[in-house]
């Protein structure tokens, strides 16, 4: 058997989760016993990417948000049962429900040019294991290449507690470990989060909340990434 055939891929969220909790690890990526159905706050998560996605690809931010709640509706459609159904309904009736901000949508920074949009890397690491994953979006920001990552955020979380964590994170850092391979012209800068901030229950019935200029529930926040910290991180992803 050649070398290649045995190099083994593996991704960051699979790391990150054998980290967590082994038992998780176990069913998840080795038995592949997962959620059949995806929990409201994943399912929004991942129509808020679909819908940056297009709004990348050259579609205005309203068609890009119609554009994904057509899938909605199709995959409602064909569900095989009706938690699925429901899922699919619950997770558009979030989206439609923060359309009228996302319509507005614009970046907070002055970003230069997007170098790619949801493009799968797939680098090898100093042992010989591949590491694979899919940025968001890698863009350039006063000449440093940054990782703009979308992400639907409760309400509750504190904010300058989760960036503060972002910088800590082991996703965000391996993924900075492979921008830098894969841009090594540009510095490396960090992590440009988009946040959509979900209103708390008690403010989802103001007659005010989305009013301009919508600070208090959507913008962008950047984090930066040091190079000693994504060191540390891929030597404990090697290991």
């Amino acid at each position: 058997m050649t070398e290649e055939r045995w190099l083994k891929r593996v991704n960051i969220s699979s790391i990150h989760d054998f980290i967590r909790c082994r038992k998780r690890w176990i069913y998840a990526w080795y038995l592949g016993r997962v959620p059949r159905i995806e929990g409201p706050a994943l399912r929004f998560g991942h129509l808020l990417h679909q819908v940056f996605e297009a709004h990348l690809d050259g579609a205005t931010m309203e068609d890009s948000i119609s554009q994904v709640l057509r899938h909605v509706k199709l995959k409602a459609r064909v569900a095989a049962t009706r938690e699925e159904e429901n899922s699919w309904l619950q997770g558009g009736k979030e989206l439609e429900y923060y359309a009228p901000v996302l319509k507005h949508w614009k970046d907070t920074y002055p970003i230069e040019r997007t170098l790619e949009v949801e493009q799968p890397f797939d680098l090898p690491l100093p042992n010989g294991v591949r590491l694979i994953g899919r940025p968001d979006r890698m863009a350039l920001l006063w000449g440093s290449v940054y990782h703009v990552q979308n992400r639907g955020l409760a309400g509750g979380v504190p904010l300058a507690l989760y960036t503060e964590l972002g910088m800590r994170n082991l996703h965000e850092l391996g993924y900075a470990w492979a921008g830098k391979q894969k841009y090594p012209e540009y510095p490396y800068g960090g992590t440009i989060y988009n946040i959509l901030r979900k209103l708390v229950l008690q403010n989802q019935k103001r007659q005010d909340k989305f009013k301009p200029p919508y600070n208090e529930i959507m913008g962008q926040k950047l984090v930066p990434m040091l190079s000693n910290r994504i060191e540390d991180a891929v030597n404990k992803i090697v290991y």
